[in-house]
C-alpha cells in the first residue's frame, strides 16, 4: 500500500454506482481529461495545479471532466482537494469487528491511490461528550475530511458537530439516508426484504427476525425490509417472532433462545447480521435442530464466518471495502468541491447480492 500514511491517535505506524468500478480513476489518464474537456493536456495540468492560465470556462470544463471521468491521480490528490495535504480522519468503534476491518481496508485501498494521510481514532458512541472530543482532537490534528461508520455516523449527523468543526464527512454503510450527510452505502431495506422474500418462496411462514441496536439506522432498515416482505405476503408479524440483538455472537444465542423456547415455533429466523446468525445456529444445534431441515437461518453482510460455520449461512452480501473505497473518493470530492463553492457528492449506492449457501431448505414444501 505505497503512499499511505496511516496514524491512530496522533502516532504515525506506519457498476451500479457510474459504471465504471472503484479503481477506474487508477486507469484514466490527464489526456482523457483533456479529450473530454476539449482542451491540451497542458492546459488540465495548468488547472489542477492552480496556475491562473486558464479562464472560468475552461477551468469548469476541466474540472466537470475531472469529476466525470473520477481522476484523482495520486501527484494531484492534494491540489484537488485545495490543501496543502491530504488529511482524513476516521472515526470508529470495536476494531476487532469484521465490518470495521473491512472499512479500515477499503479506506487504505483508496488512501494508497490518492497518497493521502489517514488519521485513525477509536470512539465510544454511548459516549457523546467523548466523541466530540474526539472529533475536535482529529480537527486539531490538521485533517481536512472524516469518514465515519456508524453508528458513529448517525450520532454525529444528528448532533450537528460537523457544521460546528467546519470539516467535510462522508459515511461509510450506514443504514439509510442521514441528514447533511453524503453517503456510500446500500439499499438495506430493499436487500432485507429480498432475504425475507427467499425465506418465504421456499414455504416458510413463521418466519422470525433477530434485530440489532437501536443506535444502527443499518437494524432499523433491515427491520423494516423484513417487514415489508411479510406484509407483501399476507403475513401478519407476531410479537413473538420478533426479538431484540444487538449485532453480537452472544446476543444472538440469547435471543435465540428466546425464540426457539415458544410453543409455538418460528421455522426460520433473519439474523440481522452473520455473527447474530451464528448464535442461531450454536442454539439449533444445541437444541438438536436440523438446519436447515427443521429451521432455515439467514444473516448478513456476508463476513468470512458465514462461510467458516455449518452449515455454511445464506447471508446478503454487501462490499463494505468498495463502499469505503467509494467515500474515500466522494470524500477527496466534497473537499474540492467545497475549495470552489460548487456542490457536491450526493449518496451513491453499492449493489448487494444475496448468497445462498447450505443454511436454507432448498425445497419450498412447508414445514409442519
Amino acid at each position: 500500500m505505497s503512499g499511505a500514511v496511516i496514524r491512530e491517535c496522533g502516532v504515525q505506524s506506519d457498476e451500479k454506482l457510474t459504471g465504471r468500478s472503484p479503481r477506474s480513476h487508477a486507469r484514466t489518464t490527464i489526456a482523457d481529461v483533456a479529450k473530454l474537456a476539449g482542451v491540451s493536456s497542458m492546459t488540465v495540468s495548468n488547472v489542477l495545479n492552480r496556475r491562473p492560465n486558464a479562464g472560468p470556462a475552461v477551468q469548469e470544463a476541466v474540472m466537470a471532466a475531472v469529476r466525470q471521468l473520477n481522476y484523482i491521480p495520486n501527484r494531484e490528490a492534494k491540489r484537488l482537494a485545495g490543501a496543502q495535504a491530504l488529511r482524513i480522519g476516521i472515526l470508529y468503534t470495536n476494531a476487532a469487528t469484521a465490518f470495521v476491518g473491512t472499512v479500515l481496508v477499503g479506506a487504505l485501498n483508496a488512501s494508497a491511490r490518492m497518497g493521502a494521510e489517514l488519521i485513525v481514532e477509536g470512539a465510544d458512541p454511548d459516549d457523546l461528550a467523548g466523541m466530540l472530543t474526539s472529533l475536535q482532537r482529529l480537527h486539531r490534528s490538521g485533517v481536512n475530511g472524516l469518514l465515519l461508520p456508524p453508528p458513529i455516523a448517525e450520532s454525529v449527523a444528528g448532533a450537528g458537530w460537523l457544521e460546528q468543526i467546519g470539516l467535510p464527512a462522508v459515511a461509510v454503510s450506514p443504514g439509510a439516508a442521514l441528514p447533511g450527510l453524503p453517503s456510500a452505502r446500500c439499499d438495506e431495506r430493499r436487500a432485507a426484504s429480498d432475504l425475507t422474500r427467499l425465506l418465504l418462496d421456499r414455504g416458510h411462514v413463521r418466519v422470525g427476525l433477530i434485530g440489532g441496536p437501536k443506535t444502527h439506522s443499518a437494524a432499523a432498515q433491515r427491520e423494516q425490509g423484513y417487514r415489508d416482505a411479510m406484509a407483501s405476503a399476507g403475513i401478519t408479524v407476531d410479537p413473538d417472532m420478533v426479538e431484540a440483538g444487538d449485532f453480537t455472537f452472544e446476543g444472538g444465542t440469547r435471543a435465540a433462545e428466546r425464540m426457539l423456547a415458544r410453543t409455538k415455533r418460528v421455522d426460520a429466523i433473519f439474523a440481522a447480521n452473520d455473527a447474530s446468525a451464528c448464535g442461531v445456529l450454536a442454539v439449533a444445534h444445541r437444541l438438536g435442530l436440523d438446519v436447515p431441515g427443521a429451521l432455515s437461518v439467514v444473516g448478513y453482510d456476508d463476513t468470512p464466518v458465514a462461510q467458516q460455520v455449518w452449515p455454511t449461512l445464506t447471508t446478503v452480501r454487501q462490499n463494505t471495502t468498495l463502499m469505503a473505497e467509494t467515500a474515500m473518493t466522494m470524500l477527496a470530492d466534497l473537499i474540492a468541491a467545497r475549495s470552489r463553492g460548487v456542490a457536491g457528492p450526493r449518496d451513491q449506492l453499492v449493489p448487494y447480492e444475496i448468497v445462498e449457501r447450505s443454511s436454507v431448505r432448498r425445497s419450498n414444501v412447508q414445514t409442519a
